[in-house]
Parts: C-alpha cells; sequence; structure tokens
C-alpha cells in the first residue's frame, strides 16, 4: 500500500520499504477534498497592499489552520513570506509569529497585520493625492536631476517615462512625510503594488516587467506612460472596501502576531526563542527551481531604496543554483537544516503541515516521490513525527513565477509530533 495520486502521473521511483511499512501501519487519511478545492479566490490584506510571489492562497490557510488548531493556539510559519498564513490564523483568533528570509516580505506581512483603519487610509491618501499633484506639477516645471537621487530610483526611472517616473516619486515624496510609520509604510506599500501593476507588459510574454526574468530589461522605445494616481487610487479603494467588508482589521487587533526576518541556515543567529510553544506549524517552503524572490520585487526594492544583493545568495532554491549539477542535493539539504530548526519548539501532540511542490514536476532534480518526502519531512524534523493525512489540490492560481502551466497540483502531507 502506499498513498495513490489518481489525478498525476505514477511515480517514476518505488517507495522505499521503510516508508511503505510506516504508511501501511499508519492507514494514513486523506484530508477532506472541501478543504482543497480551489474555487475561492478571496484575497487577504498583504496580497491587497503589494503582491507577492509564492503566497498561500487565503483560504487553503485558512481552512487548514482551522482543521490542526483551536482557538488562542499558537500558529508558527518559519517560511511566511508576506504573511497570508498569519493573517489568516490571526483572523481565527490564533496567536501567530512568522519569519522570513526578506525583509520586504516581513515589512509586508507586519504592516498587513497593523493596517490603520479604512478611514484613516482613505484620509492618508486624500492628503497626499492633492500633495503629489501639485508636486508633480512642479517637477514638470523644473526637471529632476536623475544623477542626484539614489541609486535605486535612478534604476527605476529607467522603465517608466519621464512624466510617469515624476508622478510616482511626487506621490512616494508626499507619503514619507507621514510620521506614523504603520500609515507611511502602508502607503508606500500600495504605491509599490501600483509599480507591479502599471508595469504589465503581457505582449512580450511575461506577466509583468515587474515580476523579474533576465531577459525582460526596459526598452527606451517602449517606456510605460500611464497614470500612477489612477491605479493608487484603484489599490486603495480595493483594500479599504475588503476592510469594510470583513471587520479583518478588528479581528487582528484581538489576538498578538508579527513577523521577523530571519535566516534559519544562518547557523551563527541564535535560535529564536518564540513567545509560546507551538501547537501548529504550517507553512510552504520555497521550491526548487524556483525564480529567488528578491529579484521578482525588483520594482519594490528600486523604490523602497533596499538593496538585497547580499540574501539573493542565501535563498533556498534560489535562481543561481539552477545550473549546479547538485543542485537538488543542496536544496535538500538545506531544507532538512531549516526544518530541524524551526521544529523545535513544537509541543507533542502538535501538528506541522507542509503544502508541497507536486514531486512529480521536478523528478529531473529531485528523484523522489510522495512517499519519499514525507519520510524526508519526518527524519528532517527535530524529535519524533507520525505521518497522519496527506492530500492534493489542483491549484489554477499561479504560485510560480516561472511556470508555464496554467494549472499546477501540490501535495499536502500532515504530521503529528509524538
Amino acid at each position: 500500500m502506499t498513498i495513490e495520486n489518481p489525478s498525476l502521473q505514477p511515480m517514476k521511483r518505488p517507495v522505499s520499504l521503510l516508508y511503505y511499512n510506516l504508511a501501511v501501519n499508519l492507514k494514513t487519511k486523506k484530508i477532506p477534498s472541501v478543504i482543497l478545492n480551489d474555487q475561492d479566490t478571496s484575497p487577504t490584506e498583504s496580497s491587497l497592499i503589494h503582491p507577492y510571489p509564492g503566497s498561500m492562497p487565503a483560504y487553503l490557510a485558512s481552512r487548514l489552520v482551522e482543521r490542526y488548531s483551536c482557538d488562542r493556539d499558537f500558529v508558527f510559519d518559519p517560511f511566511c513570506g508576506s504573511g497570508s498564513v498569519i493573517i489568516e490564523a490571526a483572523k481565527l483568533g490564533r496567536n501567530t509569529y512568522g519569519t522570513d528570509l526578506l525583509r520586504t516580505a516581513v515589512n509586508i506581512a507586519n504592516t498587513a497585520l497593523n493596517l490603520p483603519s479604512p478611514e484613516r487610509i482613505e484620509a492618508l491618501w486624500l492628503t497626499v493625492c492633492e500633495q503629489a499633484l501639485h508636486r508633480s506639477s512642479l517637477f514638470q516645471r523644473n526637471p529632476i536631476i536623475l544623477s542626484t537621487l539614489p541609486d535605486t530610483l535612478q534604476l527605476l526611472s529607467q522603465w517608466f517615462h519621464a512624466e510617469t517616473f515624476i508622478e510616482i516619486l511626487a506621490i512616494k515624496n508626499e507619503i514619507t512625510k507621514v510620521t506614523d510609520s504603520k500609515e507611511r509604510d502602508s502607503l508606500l506599500l500600495l504605491l509599490a503594488g501600483s509599480l507591479i501593476s502599471l508595469s504589465k507588459r503581457v505582449n512580450r510574454g511575461v506577466m509583468h516587467w515587474g515580476w523579474i526574468a533576465d531577459n525582460v530589461k526596459p526598452h527606451h522605445n517602449d517606456l510605460l506612460k500611464t497614470d500612477p494616481f489612477y491605479e493608487m487610487n484603484r489599490r486603495v479603494n480595493r483594500l479599504v472596501t475588503f476592510m469594510r467588508a470583513t471587520g479583518s482589521y478588528k479581528l487582528l487587533s484581538r489576538v498578538k502576531s508579527e513577523a521577523v526576518e530571519y535566516d534559519w541556515l544562518d547557523k551563527t543567529q541564535a535560535e529564536i526563542i518564540l513567545p509560546k510553544p507551538v501547537n501548529l506549524l504550517i507553512t510552504s517552503p520555497p521550491y526548487p527551481y524556483s525564480i529567488d524572490y528578491t529579484l521578482a520585487l525588483r520594482l519594490t526594492h528600486y523604490l523602497l531604496c533596499d538593496d538585497s544583493s547580499e540574501v539573493r545568495a542565501q535563498e533556498i532554491g534560489a535562481r543561481y543554483k539552477r545550473k549546479r549539477k547538485n543542485r537538488g542535493e543542496q536544496y535538500l539539504q538545506e531544507l532538512s537544516v531549516a526544518l530541524r530548526r524551526s521544529t523545535v519548539q513544537v509541543i507533542k501532540g502538535g501538528h506541522a503541515v507542509f503544502v508541497l511542490h507536486n514531486p512529480t514536476e521536478y523528478m529531473n532534480i529531485i528523484p523522489m516521490g510522495d512517499n519519499e518526502w514525507c519520510d524526508f519531512l519526518s527524519k528532517s524534523m527535530f524529535g519524533d513525527w507520525t505521518f497522519i493525512e496527506y492530500g492534493y489540490r489542483r491549484c489554477e492560481q499561479r504560485r510560480l513565477i516561472n511556470t508555464t502551466q496554467q494549472e499546477r497540483s501540490e501535495f499536502i502531507a500532515v504530521f503529528k509530533r509524538d
């Protein structure tokens, strides 16, 4: 007996005898399909503030948290990205904590967890908009000398028409005058998210110029001349409408939630001491072959004057590893280290839920089937774990930037600590 997945291709390697016996003895259950279906496209606060590659869908995070934890439990995501898991867990009354390698991702997560009221966001944007319109007219009459700007803003100017760039810069300058850091971060990230929407170039074969690809460069004869005020206004309206309809900002204020910047591969960093013992660890680790997220946020880093070059080399599954012969082995080694360090504080009886890539899609670099992946996870985590449930989900939502497939499948594995 092995785990069967009729919707996917047959495994290319036999399951190890060790895991074969484990699966038989434990009579592993399937997660109900209603939990994993992909019909719900509801957003979450972080995705409305700023689109982020690889985020777990809000509906999936919410249903898994509700199934494997209780009210006031402590939920932890060691690869939290922009925070969709911890945000949805917080709405359900769980205390949450997340870590991520990227400062920008952590900033998005914390901003979404601590949003001002929708009325305050609208008032702030109205003020910023009026002042930025006046400032952009001044910039038009007195051209900006690019050499006086930070290097990252000079790079950003290469992607937009001069008039559009002036308007973007005017909006940013007015946002930086907002005194409250949480309010300022909210508007800055909304503006950064607007840049990605403004940079659409579907006719070039890429979803956005803002989603990075090495062969996608700005062209002097095709610079974007568009209206950042309109796009910013659209994003603000979407966010405040969602907040009012769901009352989410009130739900998020009931519990303690936080995301911090942390590198699980850096053994020189002190071990994280979480506020509480972990009842549920739920995460979606970076996929092999995924485009590293630091590069995927190129325009955001330019706008925020953020240099992410040092972080790029450390990311699990990063682009620079693609041509290495041992890239699959290296990925597993790094993931194993991260899993062992991140599962130390899960209590006995607690759960670990992993949303993983479809193993058949990466057989060329990691020749392991679903059962072997579960064996790898259970051995990598700290302590003794029992594999209790599994499931497959067809996902029409594109969770990877570089996928050419419109429809993907993912594997969900659930463990319980003995």
